[in-house]
């Protein structure tokens, strides 16, 4: 039984078949378009985000790397006033050696203002370490998560990568899947027209 032609292009009859055809073609290839465009999407969405944690830890670095600086200033300071309190002691020690009638060079008043001299001095460096140790700590942290941004970013290009590709992917996929029924619809109007200029010439 033939197929009912629902209009003609050129000579060629145009079926039911053929309209049904056309549409779901159209059809897979938006399909192909919008899914490709959605993967695309997301790839450029990946990365936008991988940026923004980047600048983000970036800028958690720039803190912590500020408040190491800030410790060990502070660890400066601390050593710097505890060697200004040791040497006020040894000059009170002094003052009452000599008031109580001892002389600098007394073996006694040497052996207490060295005393003060080394508890102030150990003081200091204990200060000083501390304070090291903080900065050194906050630095690694910072390398912490310099690490974790340069990761992140990354994973987003890898990310935005892939999705590039599976969109060509679905792009060709959607294509290629549409290419049979386009052939066939073109071969048909083409041999329609080739019959006509067959028959216009020997009929």
């Amino acid at each position: 039984m033939a197929e009912m032609t629902l209009f003609k292009v050129g000579t060629t009859a145009i079926s039911l078949g053929d309209a049904a055809l056309a549409l779901s073609t159209i059809a897979g290839i938006g399909g192909a378009v919008s899914q490709s465009n959605a993967l695309k999407a997301q790839g450029e969405a990946a990365q936008r985000n991988a940026i923004a944690q980047q600048q983000a830890q970036e800028h958690e670095a720039l803190v912590l790397d500020q408040q190491a600086g800030q410790e060990r200033a502070v660890a400066q300071r601390e050593a710097i006033e505890t060697r200004r309190q040791s040497r006020l002691l040894q000059s009170d020690g002094l003052a009452t050696a000599a008031a109580s009638g001892a002389g600098a060079l007394d073996p006694g008043v040497v052996d207490l203002l060295g005393d003060i001299e080394a508890e102030g001095e150990y003081r200091a460096l204990i200060a000083l370490q501390q304070g090291e140790e903080k900065a050194l700590g906050l630095e690694s942290a910072a390398v912490g998560s310099r690490f974790e941004g340069t990761s992140a970013l990354a994973a987003g290009r890898a990310q935005r990568s892939n999705s590039r590709l599976k969109s060509s992917a679905a792009l060709v996929s959607g294509v290629g899947s549409a290419l049979p029924a386009v052939s066939k619809l073109a071969g048909k109007t083409i041999a329609g027209d080739t019959d006509d200029s067959l028959y216009s010439r020997y009929g």
